[in-house]
């Protein structure tokens, strides 16, 4: 698989998941208040995103490499 496929298909993945959280969202919206939402899609993402990181390379993969720099040019 190519380069340009691999990123294609993350991106494809990452929009897909994006409109899901969303709608799921939107449904518990009507039963739940947006703090607990939110509670609840954070306590989900952060173990994944560590594991993510994890067999990345390591926690320090998320890690920044211009501190303090916002807006900075590359």
């Amino acid at each position: 698989m190519t380069t340009s496929l691999k990123g294609i298909l993350c991106m494809c993945l990452g929009v897909l998941f994006l409109a899901l959280g969303d709608a799921v969202s939107k449904w518990l919206g009507e039963v739940h208040s947006p703090l607990q939402i939110i509670f609840f899609r954070a306590l989900v993402s952060l173990p994944l995103i560590a594991l993510l990181a994890h067999f990345a390379g390591g926690l320090r993969k998320l890690r920044t490499k211009r501190p303090g720099c916002t807006f900075c040019a590359a």
